[in-house]
């Protein structure tokens, strides 16, 4: 197995890890490396409450992620001695047979000696008399070194002012064996490094429920009215296009003189049309293999990974049908598929959403008359506001469309969608927002 080499540039990347970068693009990086064993670290019922980590055993390398907008906040190097590390060119430490204490057999170690060698002067560092470390800081950069036992008291002793004890009494020096880089000044005040504008991580879609989506940074309005050629123009080439087969979930599409089903609520027979917008392989890009005869064939989506965004085209009309907006949480059967939509639905939700009627939007004016206000509104809801709090905005929701892929395909277990005019929401288990499906609904 080929080692990893990394060249360390403090405060802004490592290799091919860069501060700020996304979770996509880093775990692309990983698979790139295909001989690297990588194990995805998260908290379960609460997937925002703990950084997300990449972890990489085989190489002693953890990758720590924001959990809220699942961008690179800390490398961690924490087996030192499996890694061929190199500062400005430099060697710093390539992996070696034997470690201990007292001696080092071959290559270069990063020894506290070698350390200050390559990196220059810094201010004392921090001594943990319980783990027995010293850890030295460097802008962007901590590094911590084991203290044998018989010298922890020594550096116990140590005053804060004192010259760096870079060499034991018996003539060794401390060997690293952890790296951490940040952005920032220190580890403890690390921030996320800003965007690049150009950056689609950084944009934010704004809502409107029966109307459309507003990107915040291409300034601009998608509708139910955009052509194929608007999305173009608007956000370029889609990364896939998909073209349904089937509409798995057109039986759940009450016609207009049936009765409401028995134990449904008057809440959920209005969203049954809601229902009906939910397919199965609704922006997957895969599914189908059937025949067209339970929906019309052809409509295909353009899938815009990159975005978190799916935009599903009617074949006749060659119009946008539905926009789906990816929350990408890492116990969802599509994670890494798409990024991280960052949408909004600005309060008060208006009432064709919440109420009985879409309001029409079959006029120009009606979305330029919006735009002002969904480009300064501040969120209501957001892709992390949990499925409880949609409630309290949206109202209650009858009984939910279940959706189960099975164990082999989707170990995390069956998503839920509740349907309101105009808005379909994928609900895990977790009660987390996976996916947000806007539509213009029909007349019954």
């Amino acid at each position: 197995r080929a080692m990893m080499e990394l060249e360390v540039v403090p405060g802004v990347s490592a290799g091919p890890f860069k501060l700020g970068a996304p979770i996509g693009e880093v775990i692309a990086v990983l698979q790139h490396a295909s001989d690297h064993v990588v194990e995805l670290k998260y908290n379960d019922p609460d997937p925002l409450a703990q950084d997300i980590l990449l972890d990489v055993p085989t190489d002693g390398l953890l990758l720590r992620f924001e959990p809220y907008s699942q961008r690179l906040k800390g490398i961690e190097i924490y087996q030192v001695t499996r890694i061929t590390l190199k500062y400005m060119g430099q060697l710093i430490s390539e992996p070696t047979p034997l470690i201990n204490y007292g001696g080092f057999s071959g290559g270069t170690q990063a020894t506290f000696v070698n350390i200050y060698q390559r990196f220059g002067p810094t201010y004392p560092g921090d001594f943990a008399q319980d783990f027995s470390s010293y850890t030295l800081h460097y802008p962007g950069l901590s590094i911590k070194f084991g203290i044998p036992p018989q010298y922890r008291e020594a550096y116990a002793s140590h005053q804060p002012n004192a010259e760096h004890p870079i060499e034991f009494p018996d003539g060794t020096s401390a060997l690293a064996v952890r790296i951490c880089l940040f952005a920032g000044p220190t580890q403890s005040t690390a921030t996320l490094p800003p965007l690049s504008p150009s950056s689609p991580c950084g944009e934010e879609l704004v809502v409107q429920v029966g109307q459309g989506v507003w990107f915040s940074h291409r300034n601009c309005w998608l509708t139910f009215f955009s052509s194929v050629q608007d999305v173009l123009s608007e956000l370029g080439n889609p990364n896939e296009v998909f073209f349904k087969e089937e509409d798995k979930m057109r039986i759940h599409s009450a016609p207009p003189f049936a009765a409401p089903p028995p134990g449904l609520t008057s809440s959920m027979t209005s969203s049954n049309v809601a229902s009906s917008e939910v397919s199965v392989a609704s922006g997957s890009g895969s599914g189908g293999g059937g025949t067209a005869s339970l929906r019309r064939c052809g409509d295909y989506f353009y899938n815009y990974f990159g975005l978190g965004l799916d935009v599903l085209f009617d074949s006749q009309s060659h119009t946008a049908r539905k926009f789906i907006l990816h929350t990408n949480f890492p116990n969802h059967h599509e994670f890494n598929k798409y990024a991280k939509c960052r949408f909004a639905i600005p309060l008060p939700v208006p009432a064709p959403a919440a109420a009985a009627a879409v309001a029409d939007a079959n006029t120009t004016s009606s979305v330029d008359s919006n735009k002002a206000g969904a480009a300064d509104a501040s969120p209501g809801l957001t892709g992390d506001t949990k499925w409880d709090a949609v409630q309290r905005v949206f109202g209650a929701c009858g009984r939910p469309v279940v959706g189960n892929r099975g164990i082999n395909e989707n170990p995390f277990g069956p998503s839920f969608f509740y349907g309101y005019r105009g808005a379909v929401f994928e609900v895990m288990q977790n009660g987390h927002i996976a996916s947000l499906c806007l539509f213009q609904e029909k007349e019954l």
